[in-house]
């Protein structure tokens, strides 16, 4: 699954893990997880289908880059954003991968005092 493959691409940029090491989680923070740290969630995505069968695939991956100081989620966001912006080629067991960065929002949450730059990744591959 491209989710996993990104995760483990992610846990491979020497750049991020300095930063998170590996906080890294599926859909939502974790209550009481140390920061800063990273989630992702497949916002949408599908494979496409030819005559031949199952061709290329797209998925929409959001990556929340959470921290206690705004100024955290920012450096985290623009850490990411260096390592997938334009990447092509190999992403964890996916052979052939291109990604780049679509959008970028502020996600903060008052409640929990904390920033969150979340970033909608593009990625095609093969399935």
């Amino acid at each position: 699954m491209i989710e996993m493959d990104l995760r483990t691409f992610l846990l491979e940029q020497t750049a991020i893990t300095t930063l998170i090491e590996a906080r890294i989680y599926p859909e939502k923070l974790p209550q009481g997880a140390a920061k800063p740290a990273l989630t992702y969630q497949r916002i949408s995505g599908g494979e496409d289908v030819t005559h031949q069968g199952l061709g290329p695939a797209r998925a929409l991956i959001q990556i929340g880059c959470w921290s206690e100081r705004y100024e955290g989620a920012l450096a985290l966001a623009q850490t990411v954003r260096a390592a997938l912006s334009g990447h092509r080629g190999a992403m964890g067991s996916s052979r052939y991968v291109t990604a780049m960065i679509v959008n970028a929002i502020d996600l903060p949450e008052p409640t929990i005092d904390l920033s969150c730059r979340a970033l909608d990744v593009a990625i095609n591959y093969e399935a």
